[in-house]
């Protein structure tokens, strides 16, 4: 029998467990601060975990990100995980980061609109220390 997950889903499993687990840590916290600080405003950074505290996620808000390509979009899904597991305190401890586009329909409600997932090894070595307008901006 094939499973097929819907977004939907996912999201109502993930905001169920959000109200569930405890609340954020000073590392979670400092990591919205900076992701914020770094993006924008509009971006509305939500940096929490999708299992135990191994696997970091990151959610952002749709309206701080334009319509682009499926390529576009995991090159700076990408960058910004990258640069998210970087900055990240507890970082050792993480091996994949998630990165979620959430667009509020209201409040207390969202979609998932876009989720990319890399191994730690597919994020590198970060030599930058910060991002550029141009790095996060997808064209």
């Amino acid at each position: 029998m094939r499973c097929r997950i819907r977004y939907g889903s996912v999201f109502t499993a993930l905001l169920a467990a959000g109200c569930l687990m405890p609340q954020k840590d000073e590392s979670l916290r400092d990591l919205d601060r900076t992701l914020r600080k770094q993006l924008g405003e509009l971006s509305d950074p939500d940096a929490g975990f999708i299992r135990d505290s191994t696997h970091l996620l990151i959610v952002l808000a749709t309206a701080a990100f334009p319509t682009v390509s499926d390529d576009r979009l995991t090159s700076v899904a990408r960058d910004i995980s990258r640069y998210a597991y970087h900055r990240y305190e507890r970082a050792g401890e993480v091996d994949s980061v998630s990165f979620f586009l959430r667009e509020k329909v209201r409040r207390g409600v969202g979609h998932i609109r876009h989720t990319r997932s890399f191994a730690v090894a597919e994020l590198g070595d970060s030599t930058a220390t910060s991002m550029t307008a141009s790095d996060r901006a997808p064209h």
